[in-house]
Parts: C-alpha cells; sequence; structure tokens
C-alpha cells in the first residue's frame, strides 16, 4: 500500500503532501553535505522570507 493511502485510511486526511513537495534521492557525499547545510542554513532566512510574519 503506498504512504498516501495508507495515511488517508488510517487518518482521513485528504490532502497528504505539502503541495510543490518533491522527494530527492541522495547521490553522494557531496549531494548529502550540500543538503545537510541547506537544512541547517534554512531557518536563518525565514525573516526575509515575503511569508514571514511577526508574532
Amino acid at each position: 500500500m503506498n504512504a498516501s493511502k495508507e495515511i488517508r485510511c488510517r487518518f482521513g486526511e485528504e490532502t497528504v503532501w505539502q503541495r510543490g513537495f518533491h522527494d530527492h534521492i541522495i547521490r553522494d557525499r557531496e549531494d548529502l553535505e550540500r543538503h545537510l547545510r541547506y537544512i541547517g542554513e534554512n531557518p536563518l532566512y525565514w525573516r526575509s522570507d515575503e511569508l514571514y510574519v511577526q508574532e
């Protein structure tokens, strides 16, 4: 059973995945390091994002 179908069956969710989402297979060490850097640095840029709203 695929993940989307299983989630809908268990939780009744219509939309499961974030729109525009795509997965990526890590191909080598350089690719891994690039994605780890993105994950680590991405929160630093949140305040300059057009969707950021200060509470």
